[in-house]
């Protein structure tokens, strides 16, 4: 009789989902694009199609925000995500990132952080979106707004990517373009290098090294351009203020979704590797663009993805 009571219990209750997962997100500060990149984040992850019913249902994972300017100090979060053991951490942001990788025992995933291709490079357990567009995405932009011009111009120094200029290369031979790559291990040769540069480009790619965003080197880099009537194109809508005439930049409001697919992945087991975003934004600085008297062949603004 006991065995048929408890059996009739085991068939009413039915199959039990899984225990959620917990995600801690780490917020480098409180601004509002953190903050809503945890909310899109946490709304993909509600709506996503894990099965919430059946022998295999899941539960929704469990996100909880945690501000890295609220802690006595940065060092103090390893201590506590040790404590707490989430199943996933969610760094946004630089200052989130450096202070979660002290952890090398939980998967970490990296949204809006500079240094994340870098560290990942380092670190098995990070993963993550790209905040900086791969080179052939962003010259896929390029070809579609500057259709005659071919002969790109790109300066290296050395505190930057040393692959970026073989990555480059590869891109630009593959889209068809000529570039011109210059090296400047002793970045106080960048304006010299900049003028050896007229007559040889007709655009200017403006990286994330951080030499050329220095304050007096970009500057340059803008005056060249004015000068040369040479198009300056990067890849950050804020550079476009500093007279860059081209951004292609990740789509900030659609990564949070992007993310909640690869955290997916991790909290099934995988090892997923750093991802560029999939969703892409183009804009022209239509007053620098009337100053170089350039006619534009696309749309100034366009949210599709090469």
């Amino acid at each position: 009789m006991k065995r048929v009571l408890l059996g009739i219990f085991l068939l009413l209750a039915g199959p039990r989902p899984a225990a959620a997962s917990e995600i801690v997100a780490v917020l480098s500060d409180n601004s509002r694009l953190y903050q809503q990149t945890v909310a899109e984040f946490s709304r993909a992850l509600a709506a996503s199609s894990l099965p919430l019913s059946g022998p295999r249902s899941i539960a929704v994972p469990e996100v909880e925000s945690l501000l890295l300017t609220e802690l006595a100090e940065s060092a103090a979060l390893p201590t506590l995500l040790r404590r707490q053991r989430p199943d996933l951490i969610l760094a946004l942001g630089a200052p989130a990132l450096a202070a979660a990788r002290e952890i090398g025992e939980i998967p970490i995933l990296y949204l809006l952080a500079p240094n994340g291709p870098r560290l990942a490079a380092q670190q098995a357990n990070i993963t993550g979106i790209n905040l900086i567009p791969a080179p052939a995405d962003q010259l896929a932009a390029v070809q579609r707004l500057f259709p005659d011009r071919r002969r790109i111009g790109l300066i290296t120094t050395g505190a930057g990517d040393p692959a970026l200029g073989d990555e480059a290369r590869r891109a630009a031979a593959a889209a068809g373009f000529s570039l011109v790559v210059r090296h400047c291990e002793d970045h106080r040769l960048i304006p010299e290098t900049l003028k050896e540069l007229v007559g040889q480009i007709d655009l200017f790619w403006l990286t994330a090294d951080p030499d050329l965003l220095r304050r007096q080197y970009l500057q340059a880099i803008m005056l060249f351009s004015l000068n040369a009537k040479i198009p300056v194109f990067t890849f950050s809508e804020l550079l476009l203020k500093e007279g860059a005439t081209l951004a292609v930049s990740p789509d900030l409001t659609k990564i949070g979704a992007q993310a909640a697919h690869l955290s997916q992945a991790i909290l099934r087991g995988d090892r997923p590797a750093p991802q560029n975003p999939e969703q892409l934004t183009s804009q022209v600085n239509r007053a620098v663009a009337a100053k170089l008297g350039l006619s534009l062949a696309g749309p100034a603004r366009s949210g599709a993805a090469p």
